[in-house]
């Protein structure tokens, strides 16, 4: 080897010592053990990633330790341990081979986005603790536990680096000392490790987890210092800061696991690092948000605060001294940065916004001056709005004019809030006026208060509550600098009433009504940016596409007049609405990077992935996560309450959905999500022989199939399901809701392999439609024994063309040819593409697709399975996603399960499941 040490000179020796077995294409990496090198596996045709030791080590640690303690952990097979390839030494230098993950590490993910949606935190937690355990059962420690190690690909935790700390653990001491190696992390290092304790077992990899999940969910490690040695030491001595200050949605559960894995003594934590997988899952399971509504709830800082009058930071400090005293300095030393603010004090760009006391008019007034107030802070940057509305209690809601100063500062302080206005909207004969205070929260005092007055019949109260606002502001923005509001002053007055009307229905999940208003709105005033963007949302609920298309490409056409976050959420809304998942993803997160606090683009953020597959999703629970923040972050809020109800019955957690349940009434949502959600609950809670469906249904039919739709989701209440789907059946509905039903009930009998049942309902559906047989062929591609009618189908269909399969619809055509190349009917097959090829001048887009489909069975059926992977692998099975489903010519079901059989057949189980999971989700 060169004796030159630069980075270059070591590349170009790797590269030269693994001639002809990897191609070294580049550095992708370099740490403190190894540097890290993205390659071709020349033999098996495949990216990895060499990670070759730093000559100091190699010399330290010695070949055939390294080797030896490498092959013990090649060993280790679990779906979130990153496996061994290969291992070995060439001309001198140690090196292990490892898969290639095109995702992230967890440390590249905080340094973006410093914290985790609690659910992803978990999850994450979770999936890592499974493997740790496995590898403790298997003998094998890890010893370096840390966010550089874990990564993630295709929205799932994968532990690397099993062995490396293992062999270095195991070399001659002196030598490791002397070449300045230190085994593990000192941030996420347990104090028997820090203290060099030879006894070392699983349950020091339980406390470095402890401390990734602390880092998770706060932002920071639980110890940080200027040196190895003072983190070292706090690890030893120290409590870290409490995790519920920091994260006061973080369940009483969640606090204990985290603190159990931090436990100073091995003694005191979980007895195996299975039994802390367990405790997660079971959280995960349960839930783990706190909600501000909850009984019993309060957020961990206002646990410490009096109900009755505000506390000041000096009061604060006062009332902890003598806790501070008996606690010693060096826990005062993590608790400061609490008191001191810095993370967890009140952000002073935050502002929340209550609703005004109506006086002497007996309207809403108060309430609709409100919504005007919050579009006034949106323009006005780097101010952000917090609804007020939102965080008080039914009562509150009903005599706002009683809420005192000192509740509403509390409110404000345990959502960071530097400043809140409240006021009140008076109507005295002919005139009008509107007061508006602004309050420091933490401060105890009062900035600023404004008044204007006008004459009813020339003025609103919207009007004169932005007037207010322009001079209000200027105190906590910039003394010097002008409010400038003119765009929302000069909307047109009908134009804005109307929007505001569109609010109060759409916070009540009225979709079709907030979507009439929203675009009389635009109607009357098409530069209402921030009405097309509601509007679009609206529509999307009201399954109203082309509706919501249009309003959110009003509302980009005028862009430059819309807040940045709100331009970059219309950009996600617009590649939502046409399918563009990964882009709409990206762009959501750029409003979530604008506003962490913005439940309306964490609803959008968990629509994409209920609808959707991006790339990153983790179907179990990245639109739960979603959802879950949205309503953390504003309790009443319709729409994410929907799914989170809909998600707690389908894992049978009953509680949960009648909380979620009772919010969405309380809130006066619409019956049609109601009754569903209702049928639901009943169902689950009382089993299928407990309902009166036969009452139901002929009440609300739709709403009984809406049920059906969802309790068959993941097959996780079938019975539930198939009743529902029956009854309606039974009814005699209109065709279209009885061939709903029978397309239900058909998923669920060949789920089960119901051969006979399956047939004669398919044929019920026959009389509705001829479309109905194509699912004995779509059927039997998943497992059913529909043989005998799918080829009694085909048959016929042959015969009526006389062989040729010409002038039949182009999406019968290509599911004949699929199940004829699924039977190895070449003739056919060939007969099939000729007459779909001669529809695709004239015929849709889609048909293209059924081609390339076709091209690539025809591979299959001829032994290419090269060329058959290569043509599945460019069907457009990544658009358009919410379409993906096992379902007649929805998304290449058929294909996708050929291209995951086809990867698990040459050995890729990683791509094989990537493929196959793309069916694993709400939507299929």
């Amino acid at each position: 080897m060169t004796t030159d040490s630069s980075p270059e000179a070591f590349f170009q020796s790797v590269r030269k010592a693994l001639e002809g077995r990897y191609e070294i294409l580049k550095e992708v990496g370099r740490g403190g053990m190894a540097t890290v090198y993205l390659a071709k596996d020349l033999k098996h045709v495949r990216s990895v990633a060499v990670k070759v030791l730093e000559p100091e080590l190699t010399a330290a640690v010695g070949k055939e330790r390294f080797l030896t303690e490498i092959r013990t952990t090649a060993n280790l097979t679990h779906p979130h341990i990153l496996p061994l390839f290969d291992s070995g030494e060439a001309e001198g230098i140690l090196y292990y081979v490892m898969p290639f993950v095109k995702g992230e590490s967890l440390r590249a993910r905080l340094d973006r986005e410093k914290q985790l949606p609690l659910e992803e935190a978990l999850q994450i937690a979770r999936e890592v603790a499974g493997a740790l355990a496995h590898a403790h059962a298997e003998g094998v420690i890890h010893r370096d536990v840390k966010p550089a190690n874990i990564l993630l690909e295709g929205g799932h935790a994968v532990l690397a680096d099993f062995g490396v700390a293992q062999a270095l653990s195991h070399g001659p001491e002196s030598r490791l000392t002397k070449a300045g190696v230190s085994i593990g992390t000192p941030m996420y290092m347990s104090p028997e490790q820090a203290t060099g304790d030879p006894g070392l077992d699983g349950r020091s990899d339980q406390y470095a987890l402890g401390c990734v999940v602390y880092e998770i969910l706060t932002g920071n490690p639980p110890f940080t210092g200027p040196t190895a040695q003072a983190v070292i030491a706090k690890h030893r001595d120290e409590r870290p800061p409490p995790l519920e200050l920091a994260r006061p949605e973080a369940s009483e559960e969640v606090v204990e696991i985290v603190e159990r894995a931090l436990a100073k003594l091995p003694a005191d934590r979980f007895v195996s690092t299975e039994q802390m997988t367990q405790a997660l899952a079971h959280t995960l399971s349960t839930g783990s948000v706190r909600h501000p509504t909850g009984k019993g709830w309060r957020s961990s800082r206002a646990r410490y605060r009096s109900k009755r009058e505000p506390v000041s930071r000096a009061s604060l400090i006062v009332r902890w001294v003598g806790v501070m005293t008996v606690l010693g300095v060096a826990v005062f030393a993590g608790w400061k940065y609490w008191i001191d603010g810095e993370p967890g004090g009140v952000d002073p760009n935050k502002v929340m916004v209550f609703p005004l006391a109506d006086r002497g008019g007996g309207t809403e007034e108060g309430t609709d001056v409100s919504y005007v107030l919050y579009w006034a802070l949106e323009h006005t940057e780097p101010l952000k709005w917090i609804n007020g509305w939102r965080r008080l209690s039914a009562s509150q809601r009903e005599n706002i004019e009683r809420l005192t100063e000192a509740e509403a500062r509390e409110i404000a302080y345990d959502r960071d809030a530097g400043y809140f206005i409240d006021g009140a909207v008076v109507k005295r004969g002919d005139s009008i006026s509107v007061s508006l205070l602004l309050h420091d929260t933490e401060g105890d005092s009062t900035v600023a208060e404004v008044r204007r007055i006008g004459q009813q019949d020339e003025t609103t109260a919207d009007r004169l509550g932005l007037e207010a606002m322009i001079h209000l502001l200027p105190p906590i923005v910039d003394p010097d600098r002008p409010v400038d509001l003119s765009y929302l002053l000069d909307r047109d007055p009908g134009a804005i009433a109307l929007w505001i009307q569109g609010e109060r229905e759409y916070r009540q999940a009225h979709w079709a009504p907030a979507l009439e208003l929203y675009q009389r709105a635009v109607a009357a005033d098409s530069n209402l940016s921030f009405a097309a963007i509601k509007g679009a949302q609206a529509a999307g609920w009201a399954e109203e596409p082309e509706s919501g298309r249009t309003l959110v490409e009003v509302a980009l056409a005028s862009e430059d007049l819309l807040p940045r976050k709100y331009r970059a959420f219309g950009r996600a809304f617009l590649a939502y609405m046409v399918g563009r998942a990964d882009e709409a993803v990206r762009y959501a997160r750029e409003a979530l990077a604008e506003d962490p606090d913005w439940a309306e683009a964490w609803t959008l953020l968990g629509e994409i992935y209920h609808h959707h597959l991006p790339s990153d999703l983790d179907v179990d629970t990245s639109a739960a996560s979603a959802f879950g923040r949205a309503v953390a972050l504003d309790s009443i809020f319709g729409p994410p309450l929907i799914h989170l109800t809909e998600y707690a019955l389908q894992a049978g957690a009953n509680s949960r959905a009648e909380e979620f349940l009772g919010r969405l009434e309380d809130v006066g949502a619409s019956e049609t999500n109601l009754a569903k959600l209702r049928v639901m609950l009943t169902c689950v809670r009382e089993g299928p022989d407990g309902m009166e469906w036969l009452e139901v249904a002929r009440n609300d039919t739709v709403a009984v199939i809406n049920a059906a739709d969802h309790l068959a989701e993941r097959g996780t209440h079938l019975p539930c399901a198939e009743a529902a789907y029956k009854w309606v059946l039974q009814l005699g509905a209109p065709d279209d809701l009885t061939y709903g039903s029978i397309v239900g009930l058909q998923g669920i009998l060949a789920m089960q392999n119901r051969a006979q049942e399956l047939a004669d309902l398919l044929n019920l559906g026959a009389e509705i439609t001829s479309a109905a047989k194509l699912y004995f062929l779509l059927d039997e591609f998943a497992g059913a024994d529909t043989h005998a009618e799918s080829g009694a189908f085909v048959s016929f269909v042959r015969d009526l063309t006389n062989g040729t399969f010409q002038g039949i619809q182009p999406r019968t055509q290509w599911m004949i040819g699929t199940w004829l190349a699924y039977h190895g009917s070449r003739q056919d097959l060939s007969s099939v593409e000729a007459a779909l090829q001669g529809s695709q001048a004239e015929g849709p887009p889609e048909i293209i697709g059924f081609n390339l489909s076709l091209s690539a069975h025809r591979a299959l059926v001829e032994g290419d399975t090269a060329r058959a992977m290569a043509l599945f692998g460019s069907l457009p099975l990544d658009a358009e996603r919410e379409k993906l489903r096992w379902d007649l010519g929805e998304g290449f079901p058929v294909e996708l399960m050929q291209l995951a059989k086809l990867h698990l057949g040459h050995g890729e189980a990683r791509e094989a499941i990537k493929w196959a999971s793309m069916l694993d989700h709400s939507q299929s």
